[in-house]
């Protein structure tokens, strides 16, 4: 169940990586927001009920997530649930707002290094395992009192990475797909 874990992360950083590279900007694009097209026709504001509830789901989804990565020993979940769920909250402020409130939520440099630092922590924690004389991934940290929230040994500290990298990369998709919907190419 590890190394497929493993595998799952890598495989979504080299998507991430590829979407990034993919759509990157070109020297011959100008980012234009869809008022600078049609300057008479404004974009009405979200309303404020959909406002509103966008941040309250968003807020919720956040507990929610953060509740799946402390808890995925104990029940069903873990981190890459509890990361596709922290991610879901950025989309629904997206949904319930517009694309620049969303900029302002996501810092790119962010988002990049904990998808990064998430891969990266997922293979440390499998070699401590290797440098303590075992297998990879083998359990480093005493487990507990079963039962307990620090019982399952290194796999709330799996979750957690696990959800950082998953998170991050999937807000990185989002942002990558959304911001081409504000650039405009020129003809060539």
């Amino acid at each position: 169940r590890g190394i497929d874990t493993l595998f799952e992360e890598f495989i979504l950083l080299a998507a991430v990586a590829g979407i990034s590279v993919l759509l990157r900007p070109l020297s011959d694009e100008v980012r234009e927001l869809p008022e600078d097209k049609a300057p008479d026709r404004a974009i009405p504001p979200p309303s404020p009920a959909v406002w509103l509830l966008a941040v309250l789901l968003s807020s919720l989804l956040t507990l929610i997530g953060l509740e799946t990565i402390t808890h995925g020993v104990l029940t069903p979940g873990g981190g890459f649930q509890a990361g596709v769920i922290l991610a879901s909250a950025i989309y629904v402020i997206y949904l319930g707002t517009n694309y620049a409130t969303v900029e302002r939520f996501q810092p790119d440099p962010l988002l990049e290094a904990s998808d990064g630092v998430g891969a990266f922590g997922y293979v440390v924690i499998g070699l401590l395992g290797l440098l303590a004389g075992d297998v990879f991934l083998s359990n480093v940290v005493g487990l507990g009192v079963t039962g307990n929230l620090i019982a399952g040994g290194t796999i709330p500290l799996l979750n957690l990475v696990v959800g950082v990298e998953v998170a991050g990369g999937f807000a990185i998709l989002a942002s990558e797909f959304l911001d081409q919907t504000a650039v405009i190419r020129t003809d060539r």
